[in-house]
Parts: structure tokens; C-alpha cells; sequence
């Protein structure tokens, strides 16, 4: 029941903000041409089709911000790899809810609002990392916890401080869609433990993680470098 109802606060979510980023994989979409940007949070491909000059399912590689307000595109079209780069404000009015702030060959600016809403309105969104597909094959540890399944992603990092002997101490960390919030688990200090963090990246260095909740009360100063680690690492598993 709970999975069901944070399914259905998720599809809210998505009708009253837009929020796009759902836990699709690389085979959810058509084969990419073009790898997805680094410098963004999430990616798709969308089958453009221009009937009148014989283009058909032509591959686009869009990648985006996580609150969609910038896209970065790529595919080969006229003849030539194409590359525009686009803010994108939902609130405009109709017609300028799109600027293209680069256009690599000069083609493509017209084209690019068109195959920028196809890949909104599709809405298959796969978060950059491993979470484009990893399975726990791909973790360096077995976990010891199970993810929690209310949240979207989880990995194992393993922990060590060397100045009380903790070495390669298997962590399991769940994520939510966006990465706004951790949910940490492990066998540490003699105890489980838990805590639950919310994070901003925008924060100033030293304020991007807030611990929300502590178990044990043993946990808060080591959380914000185990989830960095898992940050880092950036091996993400889609929560069964």
C-alpha cells in the first residue's frame, strides 16, 4: 500500500509541478546516437520524423537539468552532427517558452522546440550515472540492508575509518527521483543505524546535507561524507 500510495503522490507531483525524472532505464528508450551530456542530471532519446523530407525515427539525444529549465541536444541531421542549447521556461506564454542559446551549425534552432516538447510531453527521463541501468551486480559491495522501498534508488558504499579500525563497512544508502533526500542504513558503533537527510547541491559547501533523522544519535557527523561517497561513486540501482 505504501509503494501504491507514493506511485500515485509522485503522478500529483508531476501534474501540478512538471516534475519529469522518473526511474526509467537505457531500455525504456530508442538505441542513443549521441552520449548524454555529463555537465546535466538526466537524459532521453526521442524519434523525430519530418514526413515532407523523408526523415523518419531519427534518433535525439536530449539531456537535461533536473528542474527541466536547460536542455542540451545532439543527433546528426542536414547532414552534419547537430548541437543546440536551450532554456526552457514552462510559464511563458506560447511560442517563447523555448530560447536556444546555441546552435552548433545554425540548422537546428528551428527545429529544436519541436523535438524539446516531444521529449517532455514522452516523458521517459533516465538519471545520468549508473543508474541508467545498474544492478547489483555492479555495486562493490553486497548490501547488508535492504533499500527502502519508499524511495526510487539505492547503493552500497563501503566506509572506513582508519583511526578506529572501520574498514570497507558496507552502507546502504536509498534515494528518492531527484536526490533530494537519503535514507542511510548500516551496522555501525556497535548498532543499526539510520538516518534520513535531506540535499540541496545548490547549498553552500558545508550546508548541502541536513540530517533530518538519527536512529541512534551516533550517525549525523559521519552521513554527510558516506553520502558524498555514494554521490561520487554514482552507482545507482532503480528500487525494485
Amino acid at each position: 500500500m505504501k509503494k501504491i500510495l507514493a506511485i500515485m503522490m509522485s503522478h500529483a507531483l508531476v501534474l501540478a509541478f512538471g516534475a519529469m525524472a522518473f526511474a526509467a532505464t537505457e531500455a525504456d528508450l530508442a538505441e542513443l546516437e549521441f552520449d548524454p551530456n555529463p555537465d546535466y542530471d538526466m537524459w532521453t532519446v526521442v524519434e523525430f520524423t519530418i514526413e515532407s523530407i523523408g526523415v523518419e525515427d531519427m534518433p535525439v539525444t536530449v539531456s537535461a537539468k533536473e528542474d527541466l529549465s536547460e536542455f542540451y541536444l545532439e543527433c546528426n541531421f542536414y547532414g552534419d552532427d547537430q548541437m543546440t542549447r536551450t532554456t526552457y521556461n514552462k510559464d511563458a506564454a506560447e511560442g517563447e517558452q523555448f530560447e536556444v542559446l546555441e546552435d552548433k551549425t545554425g540548422f537546428m534552432k528551428g527545429d529544436t522546440p519541436t523535438v524539446l516538447q516531444m521529449a517532455i510531453d514522452q516523458d521517459l527521463w533516465v538519471k545520468l550515472g549508473a543508474a541508467e541501468g545498474a544492478t547489483e551486480a555492479d555495486l562493490p559491495a553486497e548490501p547488508e540492508f535492504d533499500p527502502n522501498e519508499d524511495y526510487a534508488f539505492y547503493t552500497v558504499v563501503e566506509f572506513s575509518i582508519e583511526s578506529i579500525g572501520v574498514e570497507d563497512m558496507p552502507v546502504t544508502v536509498s534515494a528518492n527521483e531527484d536526490f533530494t533526500e537519503f535514507y542511510l542504513e548500516c551496522n555501525f558503533y556497535g548498532d543499526d543505524q539510520m538516518t534520513r537527510t535531506s540535499y540541496d547541491k545548490d547549498a553552500a559547501e558545508g550546508e548541502q546535507f541536513e540530517v533530518l533523522e538519527d536512529k541512534t544519535g551516533f550517525m549525523k557527523g559521519d552521513t554527510p561524507a558516506v553520502l558524498q561517497m555514494a554521490l561520487d561513486q554514482d552507482i545507482w540501482v532503480p528500487v525494485a
